[in-house]
């Protein structure tokens, strides 16, 4: 993909990008608490169960959820500040899914019980080789991925 002589417009695109992963974690914890409520769900060849998990401080211990909470502000607050200097689109997208998963991640702090930035984060996705997760995390690591393989050097043939 080809570097845009317009940063700005990069910017939208990074802000688009965390709008739709925050739009697609609160649905889909919102239909996970619907559909998940009664009982877990297990998929074919029991490779991927779905139940849910709350968790206020993730796995450093339920003290951490403040912790956690204003490295999401520091994430949003880094990311907004450089994301209009970014000149490739690539970079905008990896930054507009680190954004929007900070963003879910800290939404669910401020607003879950038991309070204001102890709140639990709801994790519906298991697996038996990771602890549980949600599509903010997904987005986490499509993130981080996408930003190791940007700084490979290019291919030369």
């Amino acid at each position: 993909m080809q570097q845009s002589p317009y940063p700005a417009r990069n910017g939208h695109l990074a802000g688009k990008v965390a709008l739709t992963v925050v739009a697609a974690d609160a649905v889909s914890k919102s239909v996970a608490l619907w559909a998940l409520a009664d009982a877990p769900r297990k998929f074919p060849g029991d490779m991927l169960e779905n139940s849910l998990v709350s968790s206020a401080g993730s796995w450093l211990g339920s003290g951490a959820a403040p912790t956690m909470a204003a490295l999401d502000v520091v994430v949003l607050v880094i990311l907004a500040g450089l994301v209009r200097y970014v000149s490739n689109p690539q970079w905008a997208f990896a930054a507009g899914l680190a954004g929007g998963a900070a963003a879910s991640d800290l939404i669910d702090r401020i607003a879950r019980p038991p309070g204001p930035l102890r709140g639990a984060l709801i994790h519906w996705i298991e697996t038996p080789w990771l602890p549980s997760f949600n599509l903010a995390d997904v987005a986490y690591a499509g993130a981080a991925l996408l930003a190791v393989s940007l700084l490979r050097p290019p291919r030369t043939t």
